[in-house]
């Protein structure tokens, strides 16, 4: 079965597309997403438009503060979704480290 969720979670407040996000080349995943991904640092296969990209995943966790895990989805990428302030990407996920986004 297929789930699907949002980046970044606008049900209640989370994470916003920052444009320190934008310059990293990363999106953050808050909270209320973190159940959809693995609890370890990763690789993981993002599709979008048929193209593949492999990503680094974070948990960013080991100083033992709860902040957002992060994927690192790289320049190309990123120029592609052309994210600001207020996108909403649409994710998919099709297994464990395989991700669909919609824009």
């Amino acid at each position: 079965m297929k789930e699907i969720f949002f980046i970044p979670d606008k049900s209640e407040r989370d994470n916003e597309i920052t444009p320190n996000d934008i310059k990293l080349n990363q999106l953050r995943v808050g909270v209320n997403n973190k159940k959809y991904f693995t609890n370890e640092d990763c690789t993981i296969l993002i599709v979008f438009n048929e193209e593949e990209y492999i990503c680094p995943f974070r948990i960013r966790n080991k100083d033992g503060k709860s902040r957002s895990y992060t994927i690192q989805i790289g320049e190309q990428l990123m120029n592609l979704l052309s994210p600001n302030k207020n996108t909403i990407l649409e994710f998919h996920k099709i297994d464990m480290k395989k991700y669909n986004i919609i824009k």
